[in-house]
Order: structure tokens, then sequence, then C-alpha cells
């Protein structure tokens, strides 16, 4: 009895899919906003750390 079987709705389906990608584009900018926020601390701890400085030489 196909009859009574419900049609989908295309709408309905596309907004589905259109949700489900806005959840993995946002998962993605929250896992490179997390990468470039850990490079930005490791670039300012290493600004913060002095140079090491070269030892005299010897020669007269």
């Amino acid at each position: 009895m196909g009859w009574l079987k419900r049609k989908k709705d295309p709408i309905s389906e596309r907004a589905r899919e259109l949700s489900r990608q806005i959840r993995q584009l946002e998962s993605q900018i929250e896992t490179l906003s997390a990468r470039e926020e850990s490079a930005s601390l490791q670039r300012d701890r290493e600004a913060e750390t002095p140079a090491p400085q070269a030892a005299p030489s010897s020669n007269p």
C-alpha cells in the first residue's frame, strides 16, 4: 500500500542538510581558532624569552 506513505518534504530535507553543513563548518572554525590561539601564545612566549648571548671571544 504505497499510497499511504508520506512523501519527503524537499525543503525540510535541504534544511537538515544545510544545518549539518553549518555544524561541520562551526566545528572546523573552532578547531582552527584553537590552533591559531595556541600558535599565538607560542609566539608570545618566544618573544618574551631573551635570545641566548654569544660567549665573548678570547681572541685579543
